[in-house]
């Protein structure tokens, strides 16, 4: 005997929910796989350093991370990075021609390089500043900064601070900015972080405007070194008892 067709009218409340339900379901499904993969893609920063702090000290020292000597292989030295060129960051206006040196021209015996792009800013609106002159006296060179604030980004030849060499190699290298503005105390930025290979966006740079009738001396800043280089020199020269 067969049974007679079901109307689409007649469906059972339990298969009307169970429709509405699917669609959700997938979607949080969905959210649940995009979450799981991206949480296992990403690096932490601190890792990240952490990791480039320990393998800069093995090549130091000749050792691997592993245990295994390490050999720095001289493949791809000196290209890219160094090839004398411009990287764009992000500011296209900063990246035309706003700078009055050439950067490729700074003499080094050196092919390891890093590349600055600091932006100079009001102190008070922080609104970009357009004109103003930024020098890095290691490179004797001057940059001005575009609408957005930015400089072309700038290679930095890349240096051991020998200071540190052999009580706890810093992985990074550092330089001095310097800023001048009409209207603006200069400013100096002392020990600015340059990391080989790696492209920075900054340092900001907080200019303030002169007050009358002041001195108005220049402003000077330091950047301290990272924290997780601070404390791994700090444990390995804790006193043992």
């Amino acid at each position: 005997m067969k049974h007679p067709v079901r109307h689409p009218r007649n469906k059972t409340r339990n298969e009307a929910i169970r429709e509405k339900v699917k669609p959700l379901v997938s979607v949080l499904i969905l959210a649940v796989m995009l979450v799981s993969l991206y949480v296992s893609s990403y690096i932490p920063f601190d890792r990240y350093v952490s990791k480039q702090i320990a393998t800069f000290n093995a090549i130091g020292t000749g050792r691997g991370t592993n245990g295994t000597n390490a050999i720095p292989s001289e493949e791809g030295k000196g290209k890219a990075i160094g090839t004398g060129k411009v990287i764009n960051t992000g500011s296209s206006k900063a990246n035309q021609a706003v700078r009055t040196d050439d950067t490729d021209k700074a003499g080094t015996k050196g092919d390891h390089y890093g590349y600055l792009q600091p932006q100079v800013v009001d102190g008070f609106s922080e609104e970009p500043i357009q004109g103003a002159t930024v020098v890095i006296p290691e490179i004797n060179q001057k940059f001005v900064t575009a609408e957005d604030g930015y400089t072309a980004a700038i290679r930095i030849p890349i240096q051991e601070d020998a200071h540190f060499e052999k009580i706890e190699p810093k992985p990074w290298s550092e330089v001095t900015i310097l800023v001048y503005c009409p209207d603006y105390i200069e400013y100096a930025l002392f020990q600015a972080h340059v990391w080989e290979s790696q492209s920075r966006k900054g340092p900001k740079i907080l200019l303030f405007p002169k007050e009358k009738g002041k001195e108005n001396e220049p402003f000077g800043v330091v950047e301290g070194p990272h924290r997780i280089w601070i404390k791994e020199l700090v444990e390995k020269y804790r006193p043992k008892k």
